[in-house]
């Protein structure tokens, strides 16, 4: 079968980037009251966005989510995946042949936001 592009997941495909999310996530969380471990935390919000379970955090913590703090958990978030983020094995060689193979007709959809999509591609040379 011949394909005239290719379209890659981001998360699970090209780069691991939950486990890293998802700890910032359950440290913030802890700070405003809510403890849990990171194998919780994963089970909760694995494939979420924080604003889709923004009344779960409220209600456990009895605290409303701020712009503020949003804010700063994407700069705490972004900090930690410039300095721990990898490209899951063989990503980065699959997608250059298939882009060379295609002409770079290749793209990227993810669920996260553009800002750390596009941090996640720069950092893993993708």
């Amino acid at each position: 079968m011949k394909f005239d592009a290719a379209l890659f997941d981001c998360d699970g495909v090209l780069v691991d980037s939950e486990p890293i999310t998802n700890g910032v996530l359950r440290d913030m969380l802890e700070e405003l009251g809510w403890t849990m471990s990171r194998d919780e935390c994963m089970r909760v919000f694995v494939g979420k966005t924080i604003k889709d379970e923004a009344a779960l955090v409220e209600s456990r913590t009895g605290q409303p989510l701020t712009e503020a703090w949003l804010s700063q958990f994407r700069e705490r978030r972004n900090a930690s995946l410039m300095r721990e983020l990898k490209a899951v094995e063989g990503a980065v060689d699959a997608v250059a042949a298939i882009s060379e193979r295609l002409n770079g007709r290749i793209a990227c959809a993810s669920g996260a936001d553009r800002l750390k999509v596009e941090l996640q591609l720069m950092k893993c040379a993708l």
